[in-house]
């Protein structure tokens, strides 16, 4: 556990103070000439199967975002000034749990409590084991003081003992599948603040004509980490052209998958990819709407309505018809619950305004700035819930 000695000191530290270092230690990690960055780009595809072309690029275009003045608008939106928030409702100790498939969920989820004034201790998900011993070693190299709030834990999942000890903290804030979720939730004692991140999905829309230049757009967000992302899109909604769209998309994703080679594929999503292939390809057969784009590493299928089906992710993507803005409403009916980012051209940005969910541009989708409204409930905001005295 970390040193109570080092959570008094973090505390008597000004807010700005502990800004100021950790948005060093972000450019550290942004850096691409740095050793940090250099270590990511190394450690990232031997843990997880990316592709290190993939990784890099995934990279170069999220950790754009990373820097002190991201830092700074995220607390000025979601904290204002020093005054609005009585420090002593900060957690003193947060306990972090990372999921997914990706690293910069992780750097935002353990940047959140030292902006606080809080200790973090942090047990890396099964899938993304690296992030949070980069970003400490990142922050201990412009902060010794910073770098000792945080501590790495490994335990086995059966552990009752370990578990217990990690989750006996003011705050948790706990990142995963909704199964997940709701199982740490009954690990957490009734007395600390629980920010849970459960699960997501981002979707891209598109009218008018299919265009080169937005197709490849699209394809960019689903080639970057393999679709893995919750910001990843798993569907394409064409308000127009959606032959077009599908044939173009395709064409851009066989393209890119060229320079970006899709990674390792775990056998259950390689099953699941053939049978939704094969599926598709006989409703092809009975219907004469569906189409399927194969390449090696992507599959398109052009849908015959707007109708969810199973997205096995890795690059997979169903491209639906909707008609108009009504159609698009009831085609996200099943998964409104869910939905975290669209992407799409910024003409239909106002159309879209009130559907509730954040609209980037396509080719974006993968670069969230610091100060976006994660998951509509924030990054540092949960953990400081009460304003005033």
């Amino acid at each position: 556990m970390v040193d109570a000695d080092v959570g008094r000191a973090l505390r008597a530290r000004s807010r700005a103070s502990r800004v100021e270092a950790l948005g060093r230690a972000l450019e550290r990690l942004a850096d691409p000439g740095g050793e940090t960055y250099a270590r990511l780009c190394e450690e990232i595809p031997a843990a997880t199967g990316f592709h290190p072309a993939t990784v890099r690029a995934g990279l170069d275009l999220a950790l754009a975002q990373f820097h002190r003045r991201g830092l700074e608008a995220l607390v000025a939106s979601e904290l204002g000034p020093n005054e609005v928030w009585n420090p002593a409702n900060a957690p003193r100790t947060t306990a972090v749990v990372t999921g997914g498939a990706i690293p910069m969920p992780t750097f935002e989820a353990l940047l959140a409590p030292l902006v606080v004034g809080s200790t973090v201790r942090v047990r890396p998900g099964s899938r993304e084991r690296i992030g949070a011993g980069i970003f400490a070693r990142a922050v201990a190299a412009e902060d010794a003081e910073l770098g000792a709030a945080i501590e790495c834990v490994a335990f086995a999942r059966d552990d009752a003992n370990a578990a217990r000890a990690f989750f006996d903290a003011d705050a948790v804030i706990a990142s995963g599948s909704d199964a997940t979720i709701a199982r740490i939730r009954g690990q957490v004692p009734p007395t600390a603040r629980f920010v849970a991140y459960g699960h997501r999905l981002s979707i891209a829309v598109v009218d008018g004509r299919a265009e080169a230049g937005l197709a490849a757009a699209v394809a960019e967000d689903v080639v970057l980490w393999d679709e893995l992302g919750c910001l990843s899109p798993v569907a394409l909604l064409a308000l127009d052209d959606v032959d077009g769209w599908a044939e173009a998309v395709a064409l851009a994703l066989e393209r890119r998958s060229r320079a970006l080679p899709r990674g390792a594929v775990p056998l259950a999503a390689a099953a699941a990819i053939r049978h939704e292939r094969d599926t598709a390809e006989l409703r092809a057969a009975a219907d004469g709407r569906t189409r399927v784009f194969a390449s090696a590493d992507a599959t398109v299928v052009r849908e015959a309505d707007a109708r969810w089906g199973p997205t096995p992710l890795h690059r997979f993507l169903r491209v639906h018809p909707v008609d108009g803005l009504d159609g698009l409403a009831a085609a996200l009916a099943p998964v409104r619950a869910w939905l975290s980012t669209v992407g799409a051209p910024e003409p239909l940005h106002p159309a879209l305004s009130g559907f509730g969910f954040r609209r980037v541009r396509p080719g974006q989708m993968q670069a969230p700035p610091l100060d976006w409204n994660h998951d509509g409930i924030g990054t540092l905001r949960p953990l400081l819930p009460h304003r005033g005295g």
